[in-house]
């Protein structure tokens, strides 16, 4: 155990690290709980988030503020050939710059097998992001990665401390994907030991039917101010999320090409947002690549 002093504490002006997803979504050193119903599409968010961490690349209004991140990701669920396509395909819409530094920086299992009650099998799995030394690992799904109970918060407390002492060993974070319960007003499945161990949470719910394709994304995080929920949509064809910025991209396209103001006032005057959250909202999809400046210093919307 390390103890500061006040003194030490008052005088340290050492910088915080960068938040690996921007907004305090995923800061360094915490766990990220994703959570969802059947079929909400949490392991494409996953493999996104994972695939944009390595890269350096932000996505969907999430932002991404580093260039690359060393990512592990362990997939129990689906096979070794389905999700090799998928990521495939996540793939084939990445520049050559991005895939080489994925090439570096990302390393899957898709057959972990791993019970982290099992001292050997913690073991085994320490060593490896020893080995490794990765910015962040992705564990999905949570269920396949022991086989104690669920609802009872003892059990729970023994695998989740193993992961805090990944996270503090190791100097990583978690992305933790893990189904909601049958009550999806309670969130996410379990012992409430699983809900009060998150230090931020991201829950998956699809919105107007699947063929809509469209997710309403909702958060809460413990050391920052949680953002607004907002809505993403899923592209069948390259199995990217991308923002639903429809309301906005609508007000671009019938004006033409607008300056950041009169874009903002605009925002405001439909109710879309009030004015801080409009620059807010025009800065992310800016920064997620939904937006863009012209030469002429005038928004415009980036073509897919």
């Amino acid at each position: 155990m390390d103890f500061y002093s006040l003194d030490h504490l008052l005088k340290d002006k050492s910088e915080r690290p960068i938040d690996l997803i921007g907004d305090g979504i995923l800061i360094n050193k915490s766990l990220l709980l994703i959570t969802g119903a059947k079929k909400a599409r949490k392991t494409f968010l996953a493999y996104n988030l994972g695939i944009a961490l390595a890269a350096g690349g932000s996505f969907g209004g999430f932002i991404i503020p580093q260039v690359k991140n060393r990512v592990l990701i362990l997939s129990a669920e689906g096979g070794y050939f389905p999700n090799r396509e998928r990521i495939q395909n996540m793939c084939k819409w990445i520049d050559d710059e991005s895939r080489k530094k994925l090439d570096i920086n990302l390393e899957v299992c898709f057959d972990p097998r791993i019970k982290l009650e099992d001292e050997a099998d913690y073991k085994l799995l320490s060593n490896k992001i020893e080995k490794y030394k990765p910015s962040v690992v992705i564990i999905d799904p949570f269920v396949k990665f022991h086989q104690l109970e669920e609802n009872d918060a003892s059990d729970m407390g023994i695998i989740l401390g193993r992961l805090r002492n990944l996270i503090e060993d190791f100097n990583t974070a978690i992305i933790l994907v893990h189904h909601l319960g049958k009550d999806p007003n309670h969130c996410a499945r379990g012992s409430s030991a699983i809900l009060g161990e998150y230090d931020s949470c991201i829950t998956i719910s699809k919105v107007g039917g699947d063929e809509k394709c469209k997710h309403r994304i909702e958060f809460d995080l413990r050391h920052a101010i949680s953002p607004d929920p907002k809505v993403i949509i899923f592209d069948k064809e390259s199995f990217w999320f991308y923002e639903d910025i429809s309301p906005i991209a609508s007000l671009v396209k019938e004006h033409g090409h607008l300056n950041k103001q009169d874009l903002v006032e605009l925002i405001v005057e439909q109710g879309l947002y009030k004015k801080s959250g409009a620059y807010k909202a025009v800065n992310r999809l800016v920064t997620s690549g939904e937006l863009k400046l012209n030469s002429d210093e005038l928004y415009e919307i980036v073509q897919k």
